[in-house]
């Protein structure tokens, strides 16, 4: 029986121009469409394909709109591969099971056009499958993949009947509907509905639950299994019981979520002057969730392409429960996947987390794909020794976006701190300002979506900004109203209170702007420089506030832009 593992190992998803999804191996470089031009790759032929001739497959065809009623799925394997020992343990099983295609111009069972011997691509009696097929298509779960999958196999013997079994329930199951965009197995599973990417994203997900379990390579089986007699380990050198004991004990769902190793390997391991480091390595983008005997208070995490960087910051000395948990995209639910026991002798002084800091820190993959590309600063921690600091990075197009700075301590009011961000666009480039009211540990956010997507805000950049100079003090900055556009500028005065009794010196890029003026008690036209400023000056005596204006169209009706306060004269003295 062809092993259902090799297909659906590393797999990849890809569509075609066909409109139809089709899966293959990383190993290989190609999938085929059943055509004369493809049939003349080097391919290795699978017996798992949708073929348009009984009732459910024309029912799957009608959904999916696959091209002629029928597709092959099928994994290239270069012939050079065939001996190299990174294909020892996938590819020679493919060969065994299924059948590498040879040279062009060789006989070939499988020519083309079809040869009228058999409607299938191997011996099958269709009728020997009814009763599989008859219960297939009446499981009705709803509540978990996992549970829909444990139902539907319990009457499968053998993974033909097992891919038969899944393939019928998505045949009957499944409606095929453009509406719906999403192709997340989880979505598809839950709103029955689907475009073709879907079934094939379902199938897959179907097929891989405990996949761990089936030709699993011998280092990894030993990460929570000890025979009683070693040689059964497989191994060489074999592990010894206190060796075996001192790993790491990966759980399953670590490896079938692509995880491939943790640093470090020992399941017990201690902080480094208050502070512990946890770097997990993945074959793919993955999400991941921490928890310091049960609360998320103390970690910092930060996605990288190919794993993540955990730090832990225990706020009390002992020992503690670290657990990691991962999932492959945002709507599953968090697996188990790593276990630690930490012991902290002492508590970093400089980092204390704020509970309103949200998970994952800094940019990633993940701040990419909400549309924040190229974030500086690069680390997830800003530390500030003035209260100051610049964040930049570049937004992609139809993005809409806006920042906030939370505290747990702070005694700020939420619009004040907003007001100690200034924004600043440039075309697609964007710059933050942040002065801090005070020091302490905060929590920036950058909440994005697509000006299109009707749905809420998504927190899709964060950083923690520490400040541990107590005598930071920083004023907010001016009041800006509605009509301030991205792609001014504000060069001076940047803070937001200015002090009576002194003259006040004014400096903004203003694009499509024909008069500006500071009012001022008194009305202070401001003047067009050649490199493109709009500079100005006025005193601040006797006012209590000071707003810059703008005109457009030489109307003489002018708008606020910002907004100053002036310190009374008792505070200036």
């Amino acid at each position: 029986m062809f092993p259902l593992y090799y297909i659906l190992r590393n797999v990849i998803e890809t569509k075609f121009r066909f409109g139809i999804s089709v899966v293959f191996p990383q190993q290989g470089n190609k999938a085929f469409v059943g055509s004369s031009a493809s049939r003349k790759k080097y391919s290795l032929y699978t017996p798992f394909f949708f073929e348009g001739n009984n009732q459910a497959s024309r029912l799957l065809s009608k959904k999916a709109h696959i091209c002629g009623g029928w597709c092959l799925l099928s994994p290239c394997v270069s012939r050079s591969s065939r001996h190299s020992p990174s294909s020892a343990s996938g590819v020679s099983s493919f060969q065994n099971a299924g059948r590498l295609a040879p040279p062009p111009g060789e006989q070939d069972s499988f020519d083309y056009p079809w040869d009228k011997s058999s409607l299938k691509s191997m011996p099958i009696d269709l009728k020997q499958l009814k009763k599989l097929d008859a219960y297939a298509s009446k499981v009705d779960v709803k509540d978990s993949i996992e549970t829909l999958v444990n139902t539907l196999l319990q009457k499968a013997h053998g993974d033909l009947e097992k891919v038969r079994a899944i393939w019928i329930w998505i045949c009957h199951h499944i409606e095929y509907s453009k509406a719906e965009k999403s192709y997340e197995p989880a979505d598809v599973f839950r709103l029955r509905k689907s475009i073709c990417a879907g079934y094939a994203a379902l199938f897959q997900k179907m097929c891989r639950y405990k996949e761990f379990y089936f030709l699993t390579h011998p280092a990894l089986f030993i990460n929570n299994h000890f025979p009683d007699d070693h040689k059964w380990q497989l191994l060489n050198p074999t592990l010894t019981l206190q060796q075996f004991g001192d790993n790491m004990q990966y759980r399953t769902k670590f490896y079938s979520l692509g995880l491939l190793a943790a640093s470090p390997g020992t399941s017990v391991f201690e902080t480094d002057n208050g502070k512990a480091t946890v770097f997990i390595e993945s074959c793919s983008p993955t999400f991941f969730q921490s928890t310091l005997n049960g609360v998320n208070d103390c970690c910092l995490t930060t996605l990288q392409r190919n794993g993540m960087k955990l730090e832990v910051y225990p706020q009390k000395r002992g020992t503690h429960c670290l657990n990691i948990y991962a999932k492959a995209s945002r709507r599953e639910n968090y697996s188990h996947v790593l276990e630690y026991s930490l012991k902290c002798g002492s508590v970093h002084k400089r980092i204390c987390l704020p509970t309103v800091l949200i998970q994952p820190v800094g940019p990633s993959w993940h701040s990419e794909k909400k549309g924040i590309l190229r974030a500086l600063p690069c680390h997830p921690i800003i530390h500030t020794d003035d209260g100051r600091c610049v964040v930049t990075f570049t937004q992609s197009k139809n993005l809409d976006f806006f920042v906030t700075l939370d505290s747990d301590t702070s005694s700020v009011l939420d619009a004040t701190r907003r007001r100690h961000i200034w924004k600043t666009c440039r075309g697609n480039q964007v710059e933050l300002k942040i002065h801090l009211p005070h020091a302490g540990d905060f929590a920036l956010s950058i909440w994005a979506k697509k000006i299109s997507d009707p749905v809420s805000y998504d927190c899709a950049l964060s950083y923690l900004v520490s400040c541990s100079n107590t005598f930071v003090r920083w004023p907010v900055f001016p009041k800006n109203f509605t009509n301030w556009e991205d792609g001014f500028e504000l060069v001076a005065p940047l803070v937001g209170i200015l002090p009576s009794s002194c003259m006040a010196q004014f400096k903004l890029k203003l694009p499509g702007v024909a008069e500006a003026s500071v009012q001022c008690g008194e009305i202070h036209p401001l003047s067009l420089s050649q490199e493109g400023f709009w500079e100005g000056a006025c005193h601040t005596s006797g006012v209590s506030k000071v707003i810059v204006r703008v005109s457009k169209n030489d109307d003489n009706i002018f708008w606020p832009l910002l907004e100053y306060k002036v310190e009374s004269q008792q505070m200036s003295n």
